[in-house]
């Protein structure tokens, strides 16, 4: 048995620690005391509920799970599970050789779910499509992992209007849009960064390719934003490029180099 999390519930006249395992059971651990010595220690079967990464017992009598793997929960502690026949198993009780404990698990009957938290995270994978014949494409994303994977579909909450496609050589790695200068209204480029090269589309009425930008497109690009009033900021593997992309400098372009 391995214990993922832990978490303690204390007041004036009590206090206990609930423990959940790898596979999701919930047990209930008190120990006896005496002065500042630990006597003994009594573990008992409490409920059953999706694994999570921490949880936390709250002063108003609520649990909250909160997991990396999948959705959020909160529950309400109904019962503290003190008057059910639920074996209660101490240090204390002496074993045999090869003799262990046995738990049933049950559907919940200390606690009471009260909300469930949607988490996409992780998305493993996802595919941008119109199954649905929506003439707006839905996005159908695998998430979660083991037996609570799940697989959703995501659509706009508002009408989606496609204004160009693109073809892509590849998968690509990262995607950023950035503007030639601060005074301009939207977006001029859209940079994609691939495992060894850089495309840089140009936004206008259609989206092309460009080779003028002043991006270096023989490298996958780390990160790249706009600096200043006229601009950008290129960073890729060893060193980063700052050039200018107005025509005011006698160059056109006004590039500095610093290796990293």
């Amino acid at each position: 048995m391995l214990f993922v999390c832990t978490a303690t519930h204390k007041t004036k006249s009590m206090f206990f620690f609930l423990a959940q395992t790898e596979q999701g059971d919930v047990f209930k651990i008190t120990l006896e005391v005496d002065e500042d010595s630990v006597t003994e220690i009594k573990l008992k079967y409490f409920d059953t509920a999706p694994v999570c990464s921490s949880f936390v017992v709250l002063k108003t009598g609520f649990l909250f799970l909160a997991s990396e793997f999948g959705n959020h929960y909160l529950y309400q502690i109904a019962h503290l599970g003190e008057d059910d026949d639920e074996p209660e198993f101490s240090s204390a009780m002496p074993l045999d050789e090869g003799e262990t404990f046995f738990f049933q698990p049950r559907p919940l009957k200390n606690l009471v779910l009260v909300d469930e938290m949607e988490s996409l995270a992780p998305i493993l994978h996802c595919n941008i499509t119109d199954l649905a014949n929506e003439d707006t494409p839905q996005l159908y994303t695998v998430c979660g992992r083991g037996p609570r994977s799940t697989l959703r579909v995501l659509r706009h909450g508002l009408e989606v209007s496609e204004m160009a496609v693109s073809d892509l050589p590849g998968s690509p790695n990262a995607v950023w849009t950035v503007r030639k200068s601060i005074h301009e209204e939207y977006d001029s480029y859209i940079i994609v960064s691939f495992v060894n090269a850089t495309l840089v589309l140009s936004i206008g009425e259609t989206v092309e390719e460009v080779t003028d930008s002043g991006f270096l497109g023989t490298t996958p690009t780390l990160s790249c934003s706009s600096i200043g009033n006229d601009a950008l900021l290129q960073i890729y593997l060893m060193e980063s490029d700052i050039f200018a992309v107005t025509d005011e400098l006698t160059s056109g372009r006004h590039r500095v180099r610093s290796t990293l």
